[in-house]
């Protein structure tokens, strides 16, 4: 009887006393008391409801968390997975659109990245390279400026002032100029001092002014009279000449025909001897006569099919 009594009172309270449902899971919303996936743009924790996605965040059908928009992609809707953003444009997390790339960075992955001052630059937006800081230059990130005349830039990053006797021939570093050579007027080139001056510092040319170099001018390279850049030689603290010539009171004196100068330091010129011409001026040392050909001490001829000379005489 105890036991019936006992059944009695639990169905009674079955009907009499409400019982707690189960809860859906996470991913899941009850809806008419049925658990329902949750939806793409929103958010099902498990509470039996349903919350949409914060701006900037984004979820596919049954999340139980949103998704932060990762940076260098956008997010069109809250319920669609983010799009990469093209080359050249780049976003943070969070966005709801790609931005373009402005000077002084390169986007080449949807994130944007900032030039090395003074070795890259990109002075227009949406790129996804930055350039090389050109030699001679000096470089920001969004800039490139050429050094000015007189100044050179090794690294990019600031212009330096030559000092004298120097010269930037491509305008990235700084080239000491010789004794015997003088620096153009765009600082660029060391050129050789030319006939009727005297380079003595590296940096300058000063004309002579009585054809020969001053006596205190030591370093002096050309003159007014038979000297070339290439062939000038020291001759003494007054003057110089060039190979071929003789010197003498002051003057250089290009070397006769039939003869040869040795030594453009003196007034020597010798004569060819037989066996030997010269047809020129201006001669170091006399040919020997060809084969086949007959000679004066200025001359060469070569003789006609049938003739020879056994002594070029």
């Amino acid at each position: 009887m105890l036991r019936k009594e006992l059944i009695f009172t639990i169905i009674l309270l079955t009907f009499l006393i409400p019982v707690t449902r189960c809860a859906c899971g996470a991913g899941l919303y009850k809806t008419g008391g049925v658990c329902t996936v949750c939806v793409a743009g929103s958010y099902c924790s498990g509470s039996d409801t349903t919350a949409t996605c914060s701006t900037g965040y984004y979820s596919m059908a049954g999340a139980s968390a949103c998704t932060q928009c990762p940076a260098g992609f956008y997010c069109t809707t809250k319920a669609s997975l983010p799009v990469k953003c093209a080359a050249g444009t780049y976003s943070a997390a969070g966005a709801s659109l790609c931005s373009s790339c402005g000077a002084g960075y390169v986007c080449p992955d949807g994130l944007q990245v900032a030039c090395t001052s003074g070795s890259t630059y990109q002075t227009t937006g949406g790129k996804t390279y930055c350039d090389a800081c050109p030699v001679g230059y000096l470089c920001t990130a969004s800039s490139a400026t050429a050094c000015s005349a007189g100044a050179y830039a090794s690294a990019g990053t600031s212009c330096a002032t030559l000092s004298t006797g120097y010269y930037a021939p491509d305008k990235g570093s700084s080239r000491q100029c010789p004794v015997g050579f003088y620096i153009d007027s765009t600082q660029t080139t060391c050129v050789a001092c030319e006939a009727g001056n005297y380079c003595n510092d590296g940096d300058t040319k000063t004309a002579c002014t009585t054809g020969l170099c001053p006596a205190e001018v030591t370093a002096a390279i050309t003159l007014a009279t038979g000297m070339t850049p290439s062939t000038a030689v020291l001759m003494s603290a007054t003057a110089f000449c060039a190979a071929g010539y003789k010197y003498a009171t002051s003057t250089c004196t290009i070397c006769a025909t039939g003869k040869y100068c040795p030594d453009p330091t003196t007034s020597t010129e010798t004569a060819c001897v037989a066996g030997t011409y010269n047809s020129g001026t201006g001669k170091m040392f006399c040919y020997g006569c060809e084969p086949s050909s007959t000679c004066t001490v200025s001359t060469s001829t070569v003789l006609g099919a049938g003739s020879y000379t056994s002594d070029n005489m």
